[in-house]
């Protein structure tokens, strides 16, 4: 099995927020949803962020 890798550098709070909506996701980057409540916007922000970051070079 083969996977790719790559560093992204998020901030501390970032970071936080990305574990949480792995933690909801189970691990599965294609299940990743925005997070709920106060940090809803945030969530949405990083999880554009994230999704941007992973897309192949041209």
């Amino acid at each position: 099995m083969s996977s790719n890798i790559r560093h992204i550098d998020f901030g501390p709070r970032h970071a936080r927020l990305l574990r949480e909506i792995l933690r909801r996701a189970g691990y599965v980057s294609e299940r990743m949803e925005p997070l709920s409540g106060a940090e809803r916007q945030a969530s949405l922000i990083l999880l554009r962020r994230f999704n941007r970051e992973l897309q192949p070079s041209r």
